[in-house]
């Protein structure tokens, strides 16, 4: 929260939205509290090693809510 002067900061910038990704419950609440479409997701970062390079693969999954 640093960069913002004030927490209404970021609520008025998750209301800016069309929809929120979000790995935070927080910002979950925060979106459907304001009618915002929201999605969970998780990101994991894995590192591979093969041929003597390491590889780094993001993956992003994505819980949706049903409707």
């Amino acid at each position: 929260m640093s960069k913002y002067e004030n927490w209404t900061d970021i609520i008025d910038l998750i209301c800016s939205c069309k929809m929120v990704l979000s790995e935070s419950l927080h910002g979950l609440i925060v979106a459907e509290s304001y009618s915002i479409p929201s999605v969970w997701v998780e990101i994991i970062l894995i590192i591979c090693r093969g041929n003597g390079i390491l590889n780094l693969m993001i993956f992003i999954a994505l819980f949706v809510k049903k409707e």
